[in-house]
C-alpha cells in the first residue's frame, strides 16, 4: 500500500511528528503487551495482587487501541 501526506502549514508540523513516529508507538506498545504476557504467563513469583494489576493493564492497552481501530490481535 502506497499513500501520500501532506502539510502546508507549520502549525501541522505536530500531526507531521505524530504520522512519522506512529510505527515506532506502536512496536513499543507490541512490546509492553509481550512484556506483560509474558509476566502473567511465565512469571510464577507474581503475586496475585500484582498478576490482577498487570493483567487489567494488558486489558486497558487492548481495549484502548480496539477502540482506535489498531487491533493487537494482528501482532499475533
Amino acid at each position: 500500500m502506497k499513500a501520500t501526506l501532506t502539510f502546508d502549514t507549520v502549525e501541522d508540523a505536530a500531526e507531521l511528528r505524530i504520522a512519522i513516529n506512529i510505527p515506532g508507538v506502536m512496536r513499543v506498545l507490541s512490546d509492553l503487551n509481550q512484556v506483560l504476557r509474558n509476566k502473567l504467563k511465565y512469571d510464577q513469583d507474581l503475586s496475585d495482587g500484582v498478576r490482577e494489576a498487570l493483567a487489567k493493564v494488558r486489558e486497558l492497552l487492548w481495549e484502548g487501541l480496539t477502540e482506535e481501530g489498531l487491533c493487537p490481535a494482528d501482532w499475533l
